[in-house]
């Protein structure tokens, strides 16, 4: 299970400075990992940790995010 994506293909439709404010959150919590790709920075849900915390928690808010698009 691996989700990977570059913060502006959110669409959210907030300004850059309040994504990068909340990936700096998420990055501090240890929930996300951020690497650069080319002229693009990534984000990457830390799963392995995550699951080891907080066992089937993701897969139950993935599934849940399939079935209720």
């Amino acid at each position: 299970m691996s989700r990977t994506t570059s913060p502006g293909t959110f669409g959210l439709g907030v300004a850059p400075s309040t994504l990068s404010h909340h990936f700096k959150a998420l990055r501090n919590a240890g929930l996300i990992r951020q690497f650069d790709s080319g002229r693009q920075r990534m984000n990457t849900l830390r799963l392995t940790e995550l699951d080891t915390r907080f066992p089937g928690l993701v897969a139950s808010i993935l599934d849940h995010a399939d079935q209720h698009p």
